[in-house]
């Protein structure tokens, strides 16, 4: 929230846009109370990840997204930002602010409490029986074109939704953070070690009003005075997270002397890295997407780093199929 004093005026409140409602929140927040159509929408085409080799297609010129976030990553292998830029969303003003103003309608809220429980056992039983990572192609979103995406996630597809990633990009407050920057190496193919992936699933927060998941950061914002801004009535968040910022500073991994990678390119339009934007952030997810996203990773058994399913068959040889994670530069 951004408050400016104007000399001589009654006060003025200024808010991000996600604040206000607006049609396009209207239309992605009905899509998490109904079930939308099996067919995806034809008006939008499926994003094209071809050869991106310096910079993500989704955070390279998109006006929805800051400059700061703009770019591929540095030398030093760090996910920051490269340059400096105003905030975005400009802030608009209005003369009023309610005492309360949840992010989410009431039907809305109880859809997002209400997980998909056969789906939440299913997905937790069979990762910790290990079959996710002997038949990575039997969990639920792994891409394929023999199926669909869950509906669950179907509310971060713009194949469904086109605007649904409005929303999204209105919320990366900490796309910079360490959490930030390891989500952002998760779901491209610089990838994290295993060791940074568990932080991630370790640094995860349940509200215990509107039983929504979230990064430690992205649970601090949502909460205002105390109360869950995402329920429509003011109530109390009773339990605060016990869990501490991390101790240390999330590593991730410098080029070696003499080579890069075999290809960049960044997922985070994809409905896994939607998802993965929106937990850390103040919106969070419900529990159910949250089981889908956090499991949807495979660990490359040559390069030994973890990536979301997009990525990571991005980040193998188109023609052979094997690791094409460093190459020597040209």
């Amino acid at each position: 929230m951004f408050i400016v004093k104007i000399p001589k005026a009654r006060p003025t409140v200024y808010c991000t846009q996600a604040d206000n409602d607006s049609e396009d929140e209207e239309f992605v927040e009905k899509s998490l109370a109904t079930s939308p159509n099996s067919t995806p929408s034809s008006s939008s085409s499926p994003p094209n990840h071809t050869n991106s080799d310096c910079a993500s297609e989704l955070l390279q010129g998109d006006p929805r997204i800051p400059a700061r976030y703009q770019g591929p990553p540095s030398s030093e292998g760090s996910l920051a930002a490269s340059s400096p830029s105003r905030p975005t969303p400009t802030p608009r003003w209005r003369t009023k602010y309610p005492k309360h103003a949840s992010m989410y309608s009431e039907v809305v809220f109880k859809a997002r409490a209400h997980s998909d429980e056969p789906l939440l056992n299913q997905i937790w039983d069979c990762y910790i029986a290990g079959q996710y990572e002997i038949s990575p192609s039997s969990h639920p979103a792994y891409p394929n074109t023999r199926t669909i995406t869950p509906k669950a996630l179907r509310p971060y597809d713009p194949d469904f939704y086109p605007s649904c990633l409005d929303r999204t990009y209105q919320e990366l407050r900490f796309l910079g953070t360490d959490i930030g920057r390891a989500v952002r190496a998760l779901n491209s193919t610089f990838g994290v070690t295993p060791d940074v992936l568990a932080e991630i699933k370790r640094d995860c927060v349940t509200c215990s009003v509107c039983r929504c998941q979230f990064s430690h950061d992205g649970f601090n914002h949502h909460i205002r005075d105390g109360v869950c801004g995402s329920s429509p009535t003011p109530s109390p968040v009773a339990t605060l997270p016990t869990i501490a910022r991390l101790p240390h500073e999330l590593s991730l991994r410098e080029m070696p002397s003499g080579k890069q990678l075999g290809k960049f390119g960044e997922y985070l339009d994809s409905p896994i890295g939607a998802a993965f934007l929106q937990w850390n952030s103040r919106l969070g997810v419900p529990r159910d997407v949250w089981a889908l996203v956090s499991t949807a990773t495979i660990e490359c058994e040559t390069c030994a780093h973890c990536h979301v399913f997009p990525a990571h068959l991005a980040h193998l040889h188109p023609v052979t199929g094997v690791c094409n994670d460093l190459v020597d530069e040209a």
